[in-house]
């Protein structure tokens, strides 16, 4: 989360309908990147980078929307 320090406020935001949580951002940013992660947030979805095995960053976001971490 030291990477997106300045993207805790964006936490409860709907992005091309989905929710960004804090469980959502750690997945994606550790599985996609945090760069896409913050071009994602940035763009409100329009830049959806994809990994090298195709899978887009809002697909992390969503699957891992749901977690309870504190």
């Amino acid at each position: 989360m030291i990477y997106l320090k300045d993207y805790t406020n964006h936490i409860g935001d709907s992005i091309k309908g989905i929710t960004v949580t804090k469980s959502g951002m750690i997945a994606a940013s550790h599985l996609g990147g945090a760069g896409s992660l913050k071009k994602f947030i940035n763009s409100g979805g329009k830049v959806n980078k994809h990994d090298v095995f195709g899978t887009a960053i809002s697909e992390y976001l969503r699957k891992f929307s749901s977690y309870e971490i504190e």
